[in-house]
């Protein structure tokens, strides 16, 4: 008894002495997680519990705690290099995991820039088609006013060419002012579309610059044509226009023509009524207003000496009237 009761002791202070790490792997397996101990550490714990009154009260619960624990077969505490390997498998695993994680990371790091770029880039195409939508959709609104402008010059050009530049018609003089409303209007809305969606189009001002003197540079060199052609002198030589606005010059030409058109139409019907009322005269015999020497016309003259052959046989009458004594 006394030797069972020995080795029992020996087993229980070998149990109460083992440490919680050195229980084996599967008996600390799920029990750690739930928050419970191990078999062998609970009967460890029970057993220390129990005083040590006195040698015979101690040999029978040391027998009985003896035959329980060759019934249980305590467990041996592992060595230390199982211990190590396990220890080497956790940061094995820790270092697998960190990996994995870095790895995630890197590509969703990738995927982010690669979805940047591609957003970057149909942002860029989007802009770059804006503008060129909006900065030939103004040439081609620029384009259509000056045809039209031109072709309304052409027309009225035309009609001032069959009178040989003998002052405006009408007729040339409006379609002049249409062609000139065109051309005027289309350049005022293209430079002002440019100056109002510069950023828009992504023009610099060396563009913005271009754009505007080439508009500006149409219409001067229109304007110089069509006056040229109304004044039959080249502009250049004209110092009106410096002291006249460049809007009102052609109105202003436009208005001068009329006027001398009227002008020449007065003149040509002075000088017809004039002639007529010459022949009337000579007509009826009335020589008294006929200057000496002056010639009078042909058919004047021959109806004249036509009328004197009827009436009178005299002398035939001569073309210029004879000085008086």
């Amino acid at each position: 008894m006394m030797c069972w009761s020995r080795v029992a002791v020996r087993g229980l202070r070998a149990a109460w002495n083992t440490p919680v790490t050195a229980v084996p792997r599967g008996a600390m397996g799920l029990r750690c997680k739930a928050g419970l101990q191990p078999p062998s550490v609970v009967n460890a714990v029970k057993s220390a519990a129990v005083p040590h009154t006195t040698h015979a009260s101690t040999s029978g619960s040391a027998t009985a705690a003896a035959l329980k624990s060759k019934r249980g077969r305590i467990t041996k505490p592992r060595s230390g290099a199982y211990l190590l390997l396990g220890r080497y498998q956790v940061d094995r695993l820790l270092k697998i995991k960190q990996s994995n994680a870095v790895k995630a990371a890197k590509k969703a790091a990738e995927a982010e820039a690669k979805e940047a770029v591609a957003a970057a880039e149909a942002d860029a195409a989007h802009r770059l088609r804006n503008s060129l939508t909006l900065r030939f959709s103004n040439e081609n609104s620029y384009l259509n006013w000056a045809r039209n402008g031109v072709l309304s010059s052409a027309v009225g050009v035309a009609m001032y060419a069959q009178e040989h530049h003998r002052g405006a018609q009408l007729s040339g003089a409006g379609l002049l002012l249409l062609g000139f409303g065109y051309i005027g209007v289309g350049t005022a809305k293209y430079i002002y579309y440019i100056f109002r969606f510069r950023h828009i189009m992504e023009l610099s001002w060396a563009s913005v610059f271009g754009t505007i003197s080439h508009a500006a540079w149409g219409l001067a060199i229109w304007l110089t044509a069509i006056a040229s052609f109304l004044e039959s002198v080249p502009l250049e030589l004209d110092a009106m226009l410096l002291t006249e606005p460049i809007a009102s010059y052609l109105p202003f030409r436009i208005r001068q023509g009329l006027i001398e058109t009227y002008s020449l139409h007065l003149e040509d019907l002075e000088h017809h009524y004039d002639e007529q009322e010459r022949v009337m005269r000579a007509i009826r015999g009335d020589r008294g207003d006929i200057q000496e020497g002056e010639e009078l016309p042909p058919q004047l003259e021959a109806q004249l000496i036509e009328q004197q052959l009827h009436t009178s046989p005299g002398p035939a009458v001569v073309g210029s009237v004879p000085p008086s004594s």
